[in-house]
C-alpha cells in the first residue's frame, strides 16, 4: 500500500465530495431513492451491537370500583429485546494502470481540473452509494417477509442471516389466492384492517411494489373500491376502466386511510466480473403498517476509522461511511474504497401485518 499518486484530488476533493454526495443524492429528484433513509431512525452503537425491542402491548379499559375498594391489577404488556453484533460492509474500486494512464493523456492534453475531478469522482460516489444500496437490500428484504440472507450467492462476503420472529397474529393470507381480475383485494384488505384494529393497531400505510398495485388496481374490487372513493356511480362494474397507480394509491388513502409505500426495487451485485439482479421486495406480498418509522438504522465506527493509516486519504460520508484512496504497487492499482459497520432493523414487528396473495395451505 502507497500514497495515492491522485493525491492532488484527495486532498481537495475526497472530502467534500464524500461529504456533499449524501446530500446531492437526497435533494436530487432524478436520483435513486433510498426507503431505508426515510423510514429507519439512525443510532449510534458504541458496543458494535444492535438492538431491537418487540412488544406486545394491549390497551384495556380501566375498572368502574367502589370507593375505598382496590384497584383490579391488570396484566403488563410483554416487552422482548434481541441483540447481535452490526456486520461491516464495504467495497472497492480500481482504477487501473491503463485507465490512470488515460487520465494523464487527458490532463496533458490540457483538460482542467474540474474535468480530471470528475473522472475519479465517480469512484468515490459509486463506493459510497454500494453501501447504501446493500443497506436498501437487507431492509427491503426484512419489510418483505421479516427475513435477510446476506451470505447467499447474490450477497459475497459475508455469512449472516436475520429472521425475525413473526408471529402468527402478523401473518396473515388471502383468503383465496389472488388470481384473475376476480381477485377478492378489497375483502381481503378490509380483513387485514380489522384483524390489525382488533388487536389495538391502526393502520396507515402499505408497501408493495408497482406489480402488486397494478394486479390490484385492474381487478373488478379495485376498480369498485377507486369508483366507490370517488363518488363514480356505475351499474356494470366492466364500465370502470382500471384507474392509475397514482389515483388508485389516493383511492387506497380516501377508503380506507393507507398511504401507498412503493417497494420497487432492483440491487445489482458483482461477483468476478459478473453482475447479477435480485428484487429484494417480491411481488406476491403486502406489508401493512402502522407507521412510516418501523426501525433503526445501527451503525458504529469502523476499527480503522480510531486508527487510521499515514498512507490512505480518508474521509467521512453520511456520518457512518469510511472512504479512503491509496495505491497498490503489484498489480499497479489506484484504489477507492468504502466500509462501515451498519445494519438496518425492524422493532416492534408486533405492530407490523405481513399480507400473502397465496391462501393459506
Amino acid at each position: 500500500m502507497e500514497v495515492t499518486t491522485l493525491k492532488w484530488y484527495a486532498d481537495k476533493y475526497l472530502r467534500p465530495v464524500a461529504q456533499q454526495w449524501p446530500t446531492r443524492v437526497n435533494d436530487s429528484k432524478k436520483a435513486v431513492t433510498y426507503l431505508f433513509k426515510s423510514m429507519l431512525t439512525r443510532k449510534m452503537s458504541g458496543t458494535m451491537a444492535w438492538k431491537s425491542f418487540w412488544g406486545d402491548t394491549q390497551i384495556v379499559a380501566a375498572d368502574y370500583v367502589a370507593r375505598g375498594s382496590q384497584l383490579p391489577i391488570k396484566q403488563r404488556d410483554k416487552i422482548e429485546a434481541f441483540t447481535g453484533k452490526i456486520p461491516k460492509v464495504g467495497m472497492k474500486k480500481h482504477m487501473t494502470e491503463e485507465e490512470e494512464n488515460d487520465l494523464m493523456i487527458l490532463e496533458a492534453s490540457g483538460a482542467d481540473e474540474a474535468t480530471l475531478a470528475r473522472e475519479i469522482t465517480n469512484d468515490v460516489e459509486a463506493v459510497i452509494s454500494g453501501v447504501w444500496e446493500a443497506n436498501e437490500d437487507t431492509f427491503l428484504r426484512l419489510l418483505y417477509n421479516g427475513e435477510a440472507v446476506i451470505n447467499d450467492e447474490s450477497r459475497p462476503g459475508l455469512g449472516l442471516r436475520l429472521t425475525l420472529n413473526i408471529k402468527d397474529d402478523n401473518q396473515l393470507y388471502a383468503a383465496t389466492t389472488w388470481e384473475g381480475t376476480t381477485a377478492a383485494v378489497a375483502d381481503d384488505i378490509e380483513e387485514v384492517i380489522t384483524h390489525a384494529e382488533e388487536l389495538g393497531d391502526s393502520l396507515v400505510a402499505f408497501a408493495c411494489t408497482k406489480t402488486m398495485l397494478d394486479f390490484m388496481r385492474r381487478t373488478e374490487q379495485g376498480r369498485a373500491m377507486y369508483a366507490r372513493a370517488n363518488a363514480i356511480f356505475y351499474t356494470d362494474i366492466d364500465h370502470i376502466a382500471a384507474p392509475s397507480r397514482t389515483r388508485f394509491a389516493d383511492a387506497m388513502q380516501a377508503e380506507y386511510g393507507l398511504k401507498w409505500v412503493d417497494t420497487t426495487r432492483t440491487i445489482r451485485y458483482e461477483k468476478n466480473g459478473e453482475v447479477t439482479k435480485v428484487k429484494p421486495f417480491g411481488d406476491d406480498r403486502i406489508t401493512f403498517l402502522t407507521t412510516e418509522q418501523v426501525g433503526t438504522l445501527w451503525y458504529a465506527d469502523t476499527v480503522e476509522s480510531k486508527k487510521r493509516s499515514s498512507i490512505p486519504s480518508y474521509a467521512t460520508s453520511d456520518d457512518y461511511i469510511l472512504v479512503s484512496q491509496h495505491r497498490d504497487i503489484e498489480p499497479y492499482l489506484e484504489v477507492t474504497r468504502s466500509q462501515a459497520m451498519v445494519l438496518p432493523m425492524l422493532d416492534d414487528i408486533s405492530s407490523i401485518y405481513w399480507f400473502s396473495s397465496t391462501a393459506k395451505s
